[in-house]
């Protein structure tokens, strides 16, 4: 199970939407979560991204995954992104890795309105972008031990 981190901060006031981490915890007193949900209405896409990317880098890579989701008013989409760091030989430099952050998942939702009766003030909702998948040893930092330790995987239908 992913305990729930209402301590784990990214600066002196800012926190997560929502974070887990492996249970049990790491050792050590600033725990950071292994996953994050960054979430916003009012704020602009570049702001969420923003402090997206400082969890990496303030956590010392013990973030492994951020959920980015941003509702954009004038179309009405949710977007939801999956964002990583993957590792990669430096091109200026021989021999140094560097990490670079990958959205590995984008998600949009989108809600529509139903014409014509009997469904006049009713509402569907559309997915797009395939099942999102959250590795099981990015969250626990360990590989799964057989069942019923998998990837969590939230479909489209869910």
């Amino acid at each position: 199970m992913l305990p729930a981190y209402e301590s784990a901060r990214l600066q002196s006031s800012k926190e997560p939407d929502s974070a887990g981490g492996p249970d049990p915890d790491r050792a050590g007193d600033e725990d950071w979560p292994t996953l994050v949900v960054q979430a916003g209405y009012s704020e602009s896409y570049n702001y969420l991204f923003r402090d997206m990317a400082r969890w990496f880098v303030l956590s010392n890579h013990d973030v492994k995954i951020v959920l980015l989701v941003h509702w954009n008013r004038q179309t009405r989409e949710i977007t939801l992104e999956r964002w990583e760091e993957e590792e990669r030989s430096s091109p200026a430099r021989e021999g140094v890795n560097v990490r670079i952050l990958k959205c590995q998942q984008t998600i949009i939702i989108t809600r529509h309105r139903c014409r014509g009766e009997p469904f006049g003030n009713m509402y569907m909702e559309a997915v797009a972008g395939g099942d999102i998948v959250l590795k099981f040893s990015s969250l626990f930092l360990r590989e799964p031990r057989g069942r019923p330790e998998s990837d969590i995987v939230v479909t489209e239908g869910d």
